[in-house]
């Protein structure tokens, strides 16, 4: 299975125990995109219907005062999303870099 986007990781731990629960047994690739921009992060919700931002992100986001800031804070909050969800089994990461392959580098070089 490959998930959609998603900036919370509850979400995505209570999905997989659920697909556990219901005996689907299949490897889940998990979803996430870190926010490079201002406009970015006021139009992902709009492209993926249902995407919501956990209240910690937003607190970070608003405390950015350009899309330099909030490119550092949307790639953080990805490489410690991704640390978690692997740590928690789910080792399988589609990232959704919008074709920006610094975006991707940096990404995975923090992961190792």
């Amino acid at each position: 299975l490959c998930t959609q986007l998603c900036f919370d990781n509850h979400d995505l731990l209570d999905f997989r125990d659920r697909c556990a629960a219901a005996g689907i047994n299949v490897p889940i690739t998990v979803g996430i995109m870190p926010i490079q921009s201002q406009a970015n992060y006021e139009r992902i919700p709009q492209l993926a219907l249902g995407t919501r931002y956990p209240a910690g992100l937003m607190r970070q986001i608003s405390s950015c005062r350009n899309d330099k800031e909030i490119a550092a804070c949307g790639m953080n909050w990805a490489i410690k999303q991704a640390r978690q969800l692997i740590s928690e089994g789910l080792t399988d990461i589609h990232l959704y870099s919008l074709n920006n392959a610094d975006t991707s580098q940096q990404f995975f070089q923090a992961l190792g």
